[in-house]
């Protein structure tokens, strides 16, 4: 009888731990990676940057509104699947003059 108690407890030990790993935070990316954007800023102030060095480093831009504006999403969150928390949630705005990068912006939703 003793042993199917210590069984018994392991057991319900072990569902709770299953659970609460399961319910465990985790973050969660859209967009362009902070990698990626840190990279783009170090690289925009050492040196001018084209567009095709641009889309190489963070890729297509989500909206290409004209010549001279580009526009990419960046956002993350932290949570489980089914319950996020957004950290930040923003859009990068490339601004071209001549299919060089002249500056960045960033505007938080």
């Amino acid at each position: 009888m003793n042993i199917l108690k210590k069984n018994h407890i392991l057991l319900t030990l072990l569902i709770v731990f299953i659970y609460i790993n399961g319910c465990s935070s985790q973050y969660y990316y859209s967009g362009i990676s902070e990698d990626k954007y840190e990279t783009l800023l170090n690289e925009h102030a050492n040196q001018k940057l084209d567009k095709n060095k641009v889309i190489s480093l963070i890729g297509l831009p989500l909206v290409d509104t004209t010549e001279s504006l580009w526009i990419y999403r960046s956002s993350k969150s932290k949570g489980n699947e089914t319950f996020q928390k957004p950290i930040y949630n923003k859009y990068l705005k490339l601004y071209f003059i001549n299919r060089v990068l002249d500056k960045i912006e960033e505007e938080n939703i």
